[in-house]
């Protein structure tokens, strides 16, 4: 993997995980999560100005993802709802590489290489330990399993996004993809919002939550703005892999601005994550 994607996603990484935790800390998530998808495809449209009209054959991919991302955004708040952020976080994100990794073989032939198959294996141990599988839990103790499974579906549709919009690239530039992409995302992500929440919290939320939420947007599109760039610069599923290194903000934060109870079990999982990533991108 170049010096540049590897840069690349690194920022990503760290702008993906702080806006994650300001949704995190929102009043209502799924709210928050609709104002944030519709400020930020507003800020980045005037982009398409500068680029010339997306050939038809590339709408499909737009109207595909887009619909994918909503459905994305929904399970990602209701996955804050139900468990802690260091633990939903890391699980969402740790998962989707390995299932990336297969649609790139079958979809993109683009198979990883044995020694990245082994950085998944790691990969995917380390999400059992940070998810508590290997770990007894107290007599009365809530289980965590309604939260990992939200968390699993977040995995299963970035998988599913990243592999439509990592062939998307490859057609069209980036940016004018990403900015209707958003967009997209928004219009779909609306009815689902205002069925679940209410037109009367949705407007709630934007009157108390305005500067939040004027970061999360443009934090969120320019996150996986540098991510599409780099799915251009190298193997997909390299680069899916490798952005996941935001799970080490993620737990971070989680453990130091929410005060979460982040066990020497969960770090244990977090560095075998980061270590399965780190083998990954090696081998790309």
């Amino acid at each position: 993997m170049t010096p540049l994607a590897l840069g690349l996603l690194l920022l990503s990484a760290a702008l993906h995980a702080s806006w994650n935790l300001l949704l995190k800390q929102a009043h209502d998530r799924q709210a928050a999560a609709w104002w944030a998808m519709l400020i930020g495809s507003i800020l980045f449209l005037p982009v398409l100005a500068f680029f010339p009209p997306l050939p038809v054959e590339i709408w499909p991919y737009l109207v595909a993802t887009a619909l994918v991302e909503a459905f994305y955004y929904f399970l990602l708040a209701t996955a804050y709802d139900a468990t802690d952020f260091s633990l939903a976080y890391p699980i969402a994100r740790g998962t989707a590489p390995g299932l990336l990794a297969l649609w790139a073989t079958l979809f993109l032939g683009e198979p990883p290489s044995a020694l990245g198959w082994l950085g998944m294996a790691i990969l995917a141990l380390g999400l059992m330990v940070t998810g508590g599988v290997f770990r007894r839990r107290a007599p009365g103790a809530a289980s965590p399993l309604r939260g990992i499974g939200y968390a699993l579906g977040v995995a299963v549709c970035i998988s599913t996004y990243s592999i439509i919009d990592g062939a998307a690239v490859r057609i069209v530039p980036a940016v004018p993809y990403t900015a209707l992409a958003f967009l997209g995302t928004a219009v779909f992500l609306t009815p689902i919002v205002w069925w679940r929440t209410g037109a009367r919290t949705v407007l709630q939320e934007g009157r108390r939550h305005l500067g939040r939420l004027a970061l999360i947007g443009p934090l969120s599109v320019l996150a996986y703005l540098l991510v599409l760039i780099a799915y251009s610069l190298a193997p997909i599923a390299y680069v899916g892999a490798v952005r996941e290194l935001n799970i080490l903000f993620g737990v971070v934060l989680g453990a130091v601005v929410l005060k979460e109870p982040v066990g020497r079990s969960r770090w244990l999982g977090v560095l075998l994550i980061a270590a399965g990533v780190i083998i990954i991108s090696l081998t790309g």
